[in-house]
């Protein structure tokens, strides 16, 4: 398997991944906000790549554009699911 480094520019990478939280917060008649604030649980999104710390470069695995020469970082994410913390 390749190293998992960026294509780009050889540098370390991040894992990322997205989550989506709901905060709702009732407006009261005389238009004023209630102070109670209520948070939804975390919903998993789709949305998580990678990230380069040097230069920049990002890939995600929603816009599925083109996975030429990151299929190894594909590979890594399905052998390591288990292991994700974020």
């Amino acid at each position: 398997m390749p190293e998992i480094v960026c294509p780009e520019c050889g540098g370390k990478l991040q894992y990322w991944k997205e989550y989506l939280i709901t905060k709702t917060q009732m407006i009261l008649p005389d238009g004023s906000l209630r102070s109670s604030v209520k948070t939804s649980n975390p919903e998993i999104e789709t949305m998580q790549g990678f990230e380069c710390k040097r230069c920049g470069w990002v890939f995600n695995t929603v816009n599925e554009v083109n996975f030429d020469g990151v299929e190894h970082l594909m590979e890594w994410l399905v052998n390591h699911e288990g292991e994700l913390k974020v």
